[in-house]
Order: structure tokens, then sequence, then C-alpha cells
């Protein structure tokens, strides 16, 4: 995989992408427009370290605490699944974003709705299996 900013140093990176990023950091130096401009990565190891230098902020998002992840739950399933120990779920979704907990809250839904299932446990162990083993075949 290959990003715009991936770092100068790599063996592996081709001389095109060195010089993509070379190109885009002087034109950050260079502009003085009123434009705000943005990144976002999940993966800060590949990134060169010069891209950090051309930005004023820097902003980390961790993974949501136990808290948050509950939270989140009550706010997406509580008018369809009043009676799960949210709590129960916590260990399956620890390792996940605030959005794939969000997605899977809503596949849960749609799931419940288009099959005349409850939420319960086992559909959502079932939705966050499956999306485990799309990212294993992402990597």
């Amino acid at each position: 995989m290959t990003a715009i900013g991936s770092q100068r140093v790599w063996i592996i990176e081709v001389g095109e992408m060195r010089r993509i990023l070379n190109s885009f950091l002087q034109f950050m130096e260079r502009d003085h427009s009123e434009s705000l401009i943005l990144a976002a990565t999940n993966n800060l190891d590949v990134l060169d370290k010069a891209l950090f230098r051309r930005f004023d902020d820097v902003i980390e998002y961790s993974l949501p605490a136990d808290e948050e992840i509950i939270e989140i739950l009550e706010r997406k399933l509580n008018n369809f699944a009043s009676n799960l120990n949210f709590h129960s779920l916590l260990p399956a979704l620890r390792s996940m974003s605030h959005a794939e907990i969000t997605i899977i809250c809503t596949d849960a839904i749609k799931e419940a709705l288009l099959n005349n299932k409850e939420i319960d446990i086992n559909l959502i162990d079932s939705i966050v299996s499956q999306r485990y083993s799309a990212y294993k075949k992402v990597d």
C-alpha cells in the first residue's frame, strides 16, 4: 500500500512517490491561501515525519474507553435491544473504533429488522466476527 505521505527512506518505495511527496510538501509550504488543509491516517508509522512539521495541529484519536463503548451501544441500540447487557459486549468491542462500533450497531439493527430477529449477544458477536474476517482479507 502506498500513500502520498509515505516515508521517503523506504527502500521498497519507488522514486515517483518520493517526488510526489516532495511536491506536496513544497505545495504546503508555498500555500498562502485562506484554505484549510486536513489530513488523516490510521497508520502513523508509515508517514514521513516532514509532514507533521507542515501542520499547525495534530489531533490523535484513540480507541474508545469502556464507558464510551457503553454510551455508543446505549445511544444506538436502546430502542431496539433494551434487555441486552451492554457490558457483556465489551470484550468483543474493545479493539474497535467509535465508527466501527457504530457500524456494528447499525448492522445489528438492519439484520434484526430485515430478518425479524432479536438483537442479542449472538447477533452482535456474529457481526463482530464478520468484520474481523473482512479485515483479515484486506491484509
